[in-house]
């Protein structure tokens, strides 16, 4: 029962400023939110090739935004998106894999994040703005990975096409829901040029929502007073399970501060440190993983950050970049086997193998496992230092994404035979590297950006290779 343990600053943080984005997503859900998020999704990705995985991304990444958790993302939006890209032609492990790597992601996407993003800000000491600013390139990174990926693949297997009667168009769905993007705006107004505290900000927030949901309402379903107490309640349900899991994480502090293991667990990763930043990071991975097996993503990173965090700025690694890093590979647990509780959920969904669902999340999330790697040697990604170093590595970092996806897939616009795809993998591989770090970086970088815009227009002008474009459900 101590301020560096059971009482400390993870509880302060789930307790303080976790319910109120809670709160945000208990209100967007019961004012149709949800179904706004799906029917958008739907009318923008809809008529595209491999549209119904498209759906999943888009509407996983815009759910995500005020949810945080991979679970309750999979079991909302699953039971529609998962039937949808079975119906297209795609196997059940696969639609199960697309919907959970999709879900996962949601605790990577501002403003919301997850309570771990909460945490971070207050363990770097800086405004929660700061680390949902820092966080928008890999999450797009993220979501752009996925995105080509369903495109690619209903390529290569010839998918067919979402049913045109069941698109709607996206005039109608704005003009439905034309309230509800003012939230967020006023959540990021109240962040970053008011520079609220990021509660405040989440009950500025709460309380447009409530307002514009209570008198408009999404298709005409407004929000009434039993509604009302349904959020209050609902959160204080969605509630204890952060509240259990933080106060477990300040326990498991408290006895390793007290024991001593944590400044001796540090030393000796400092030591790790000085010889290879490369060896550190990849155990440090391999660590997040391993603890992921038996912890939830908010108790992994508390973790880490109190064991390694401080080995990893002390070796010289920005500290956002760092956490980040640290964020990520504590969340790489929901769908890497064998524990994956968000591959297992959407398996469930799709009545799918469990085990093939895993290592099928693994492929379709394999930027996850590679952009924490870009971004802590290239830390102006993250909007530290340099604007425009960061600007043109996120750049390289894009061209990178799309390129290591077609090799992967093994199709862009048509197939690819085995020279294209390691050609595309090795321009890739040359994209991420860190041009700071390595001799003739800047050279490699430049090269590789310039042969791999050219490989694109050519693979533009090329016809297509499939008659997906032409197949309706």
């Amino acid at each position: 029962m101590d301020t560096n343990a059971l009482i400390g600053n993870s509880l302060k943080v789930a307790s303080e400023v976790v319910i109120p984005y809670i709160l945000m997503g208990q209100i967007l859900l019961r004012g149709g939110g949800g179904n706004f998020f799906n029917d958008i999704a739907l009318a923008l990705a809809g008529r595209s090739r491999g549209g119904s995985g498209k759906i999943a991304v888009l509407s996983s990444l815009l759910f995500g935004t005020v949810s945080g958790s991979a679970v309750a993302n999979v079991a909302s939006g699953g039971i529609v998106t998962i039937p949808m890209m079975v119906k297209s032609g795609m196997r059940p492990y696969q639609a199960a894999a697309v919907e959970a790597v999709s879900s996962t992601g949601g605790q990577l996407m501002p403003p919301v994040m997850g309570a771990s993003a909460f945490l971070m800000a207050e363990y770097l000491g800086v405004p929660y703005a700061d680390v949902a600013l820092a966080a928008i390139a890999p999450a797009i990174l993220f979501y752009l990975a996925l995105y080509m990926w369903c495109d690619y693949t209903a390529g290569r297997d010839r998918l067919v096409m979402v049913d045109a009667a069941q698109i709607p168009k996206a005039r109608d769905v704005l003009k439905a829901g034309w309230f509800l993007p003012f939230p967020f705006l006023a959540l990021f107004a109240a962040l970053l040029w008011l520079n609220w505290s990021a509660q405040l900000a989440a009950l500025l927030a709460c309380g447009v929502l409530y307002v514009f949901s209570i008198v408009f309402g999404y298709r005409g379903r407004r929000m009434k007073a039993r509604d009302v107490f349904w959020t209050i309640s609902a959160t204080g349900k969605a509630v204890l399970e952060v509240i259990v899991i933080c106060a477990g994480s300040g326990f498991i502090i408290g006895v390793l501060n007290i024991t001593g293991l944590a400044f001796k667990f540090t030393l000796e990763l400092g030591h790790l440190a000085s010889a290879n930043i490369l060896l550190l990071l990849l155990v440090t991975a391999a660590i997040g993983m391993v603890l992921g097996l038996g912890l939830p993503t908010v108790a992994v990173y508390v973790l880490l950050a109190s064991l390694i965090g401080p080995a990893m700025t002390k070796a010289g690694l920005e500290p956002i970049a760092s956490h980040m890093f640290l964020l990520y590979f504590g969340m790489l647990s929901m769908i890497t086997p064998p524990v994956a509780l968000a591959s297992f959920a959407a398996a469930s969904i799709a009545k799918a193998d469990f085990w093939k669902t895993g290592w099928e999340s693994m492929r379709v999330g394999w930027i996850a496992y590679v952009v924490p790697f870009v971004f802590v040697f290239q830390p102006s990604m993250l909007l530290r230092g340099n604007v425009w170093l960061g600007l043109f590595e996120f750049a390289t970092a894009v061209l990178g994404v799309i390129l290591g996806t077609a090799a992967l897939v093994g199709h862009a616009r048509g197939p690819l035979d085995a020279r294209a795809r390691l050609g595309a993998a090795a321009l890739a591989l040359l994209l991420f590297l860190p041009a700071e770090y390595i001799p003739l970086g800047w050279v490699l970088n430049v090269a590789a950006l310039v042969f791999g815009l050219a490989g694109l227009v050519l693979e533009a002008r090329r016809p297509r290779g499939d008659g997906a474009e032409t197949q309706r459900a």
